[in-house]
This record gives structure tokens, sequence and C-alpha cells, in this order.
């Protein structure tokens, strides 16, 4: 077993150094000192390969010229056997293939059909990945109803990915909360920054509540991902918020945040794994100035034809002793305190526990499950003018319930009904979504 891994490690090198056709051969041994075996090995490194073309099979969604340039291929090139290791991970890393096989070389073969003439001065080959495509682009759509408050609010998230084969995509974001208040958030992405290996993303939103702001904010990011996953990311933007009476005025305001991340996807198909998001963003400019923490985890377990999903989070705002009501975090709805509604509760700081644990249903994706959610949070007091506002009290609010989540011709259909902190049975409040990926 050691002489074969010696064997193949020897063979590893040469194949990163343009010899891949390398054979070593045990061609005798004899007996020397010690009681020891020398071993005598014949090494012939046949010739030197070079790419000279790269072959993509099983998607036809996605374009040649985008896929080579994921794998960084502009022509004919020496082998190295790391580097198209390198190129596998960079196209599992786009999100844009559930699968990608292990890169195969594919040389021409002598006119006896045994592979490349002996002797050859220089061996062209191809390279050759097999993809298996996945849905990029989703529907969300998420309706709350609170008979005890007979109000409605929810969200509409439309993500489109790889628009034309291409790698682009964008999303549209609406969301309403209580009273005359809502959000809306355009996207777009761009999976090269001219030939550099980064992506960007730009972002415009708009926000208004009742009669007290509007908010409009732009910004763009760089990201950058190592390893498949994995991505780290450095943003800058810009925002404008004009105020109305008693306060009246305009705040130009600027802001720089830093992300790392760790993406899986989603447990749909009773998947095993966890996810993190780590932001640390910095606001500067007209009064106040903030600076903004958030973590985010996920993690989803099997147990038999049980599963438990578990998610944290946790968010700080600082740097101020008051804070815009633009600023401030609202927890409720569907994403967050499930049987409150969407921006019911306003905070500086909190921590959220949300958690689902349920069995598998006969269908695939379907099951049923138990819901706890538990959020530590200290409220943001508003100020007379309701813009403004300071860290208020501690408050600890919890929801429970039940949900199910089941596969339709249209999308997965999701329903949870949770009652908050104090309330009756009949209390509670109704979550229908729909998630439809395409």
């Amino acid at each position: 077993a050691a002489v074969g891994a010696t064997i193949e490690q020897v063979r590893g090198g040469l194949g990163e150094v343009g010899f891949p056709l390398a054979q070593i051969e045990l061609e005798g041994f004899r007996q020397a000192p010690q009681d020891c075996l020398l071993l005598e090995l014949g090494l012939r490194r046949g010739p030197p390969v070079r790419v000279a073309g790269v072959r993509f099979t099983g998607d036809a969604r996605t374009r040649r010229s985008h896929l080579l340039r994921l794998v960084g291929w502009e022509g004919d090139e020496p082998y190295r056997a790391s580097r198209w290791q390198a190129a596998r991970e960079h196209l599992l890393a786009t999100g844009l293939f559930a699968s990608v096989s292990e890169p195969r070389l594919l040389l021409p073969e002598s006119p006896a059909g045994d592979g490349p003439e002996e002797g050859a001065n220089v061996a062209p080959a191809t390279v050759q990945f097999d993809l298996q495509g996945q849905a990029v682009s989703h529907f969300e759509g998420v309706l709350g109803y609170s008979g005890e408050r007979a109000t409605l609010a929810g969200f509409l998230d439309l993500a489109l990915g790889n628009l034309f084969g291409t790698g682009r995509a964008m999303r549209l974001f609406w969301q309403r909360y209580e009273r005359e208040s809502s959000r809306f958030e355009f996207a777009w992405h761009e999976p090269y920054l001219w030939r550099l290996p980064v992506e960007l993303d730009l972002e415009l939103s708009h926000e208004t509540e009742d009669t007290l702001y509007a908010r409009t904010r732009y910004g763009a990011a760089l990201r950058w991902r190592p390893v498949r996953r994995w991505s780290a990311a450095v943003s800058a933007s810009r925002d404008r918020t004009v105020l109305s009476a008693p306060v009246s005025g305009r705040l130009r305001r600027a802001g720089v945040a830093f992300e790392i991340a760790r993406q899986v996807p989603q447990p749909e198909q009773w998947r095993v794994g966890w996810s993190v998001r780590l932001q640390f963003e910095r606001i500067t400019g007209s009064a106040p100035r903030v600076r903004r923490f958030d973590l985010e985890a996920r993690e989803w377990r099997r147990f038999g034809s049980w599963g438990l999903w578990v998610e944290q989070r946790l968010g700080l705002l600082g740097g101020e002793k008051r804070f815009l009501r633009s600023d401030i975090y609202r927890i409720g709805g569907s994403r967050a305190t499930r049987g409150y509604y969407d921006g019911e509760l306003r905070a500086v700081r909190y921590l959220l526990q949300r958690a689902e644990l349920g069995p598998r249903l006969g269908m695939p994706g379907a099951r049923l499950y138990l819901l706890a959610d538990v959020c530590w949070l200290e409220e943001w007091s508003a100020a007379v003018d309701g813009i403004y506002g300071a860290a208020g009290e501690a408050r600890l609010v919890w929801s429970y319930g039940a949900g199910l989540r089941m596969p339709s011709r249209a999308g997965a259909i999701r329903l949870d009904y949770a009652v908050p902190r104090g309330g009756s049975l009949g209390a509670g409040r109704l979550h229908f979504g729909l998630e439809s990926r395409f």
C-alpha cells in the first residue's frame, strides 16, 4: 500500500507539470542489507499534454462562451491537474449546476485506436465536464392575516437567474407592512466584472412609512468566491431620506459594509447542512451615524423520517444614542417571529431563535412540523416626532404553532399558523406562502 501511494504521488506530481500519461512500472527487486527489499521502478513520462479544447455536456441552458469564461480557458495551454480541479470547483460555486463531473482528459487515438501515438512530441487533449443544470430562478410570495387586527401584509420576491444563459440575474422584491408602509427593491447581478474573478451586485430600494419619511437607497457590491459555497463581499451605498413634519428635512448618508457568507441549498429535498452570514456596516454623513452588525446561521438535520430546522439571528445597532426609524430592525412576520404581523416589533438589538420539527410526508418535499420562535429584543422607543428614538426596555416574545409544506404544480405551498405570546389559540396569525423554482 505504501508503494502504491508513493507511485500515485509521483504520477500526480508529473501531472502537475504536464505529463499526466506518465507510467511507472515495477521492473525488478533485489535484497538489500538489514533485511530490506530494494524495488527497481521504471518511469516513462510519455509525451507532454496540452489542452487544445474544452467540452461541456449535459447542460444546454448556459452559453458555451460563459462556461469557458468560468473555467478560465482562453486557448491552448499545458495540462495541469490541479488547475482543472479548481475549474470544477468554480463551476459548482456559481450555483448554476446541481453536479459537475470530475474533469475527464480525452486524448486523440493512434491509427490503431489505442491512445496517443508512441513517441509523439506533444499530445493535444480535450478536457470534458459533464454538467447537470438546476433551477436557478424562484418566486416566493407570503401573505399574513390577523383576524384580531383585520390586517393583511406580506411580500413578493421574484428572482430570475442565468438570464439568456449568461449567468446574469435580477431580483424584484416588494413588501407591505401594516398601515401605509411599503418597501420596494431592485437588484442586478453580474457574474464577472470585466475579466476579474469577482461578481458585481447593484441594488436600488425605496421605502416609505405612513407620512413620516421616504428613503431611497442605491449601492454596489463586489463579491469574491474563493472556494465552493463561501464568499466574501465589500459594498458601498448612498441613501437619501426625506423627513416630514414636525422634523422636516433631508438626510444624505453613505455606508460601507463587509460580509462573509456560506450558502447551501435550502432543505426542500430533505438535505442536511448549514449556512452562515456575517455582515458589518458603517453609515456616515448626516447624523445619526450608526454601526450595524448582523449574524444569521441556519442548520437542518435529519433523524430517520423526521427533520429539524433551526435558525439563529443576531442584530446589533450602535454608534449613537438615538436612531432613525428607517435604521432600526423590524421583527415579525413569516421570516422572523411568526404569529406577529410584519414589522410589529421594532428593536435596536435583538436575538432570534426559530425552530421547526416534524416528519416527512409521502411526497418529495412535503413535511408537517411544529414551530416555535423566541426573540429577545431591546425595543426602539420613539420620540414625540415618531421619526427618531432611543433604546428602550428589553422584552422577551415568543410564538408557537404548526405548519405544512406541500409541493404543487405551481410550486411549494407553505402554510404556518402561529400564536403570539399571551394570545389564545384563536388569536393567532396565518402565514400563507408559495415558492416556485424554475
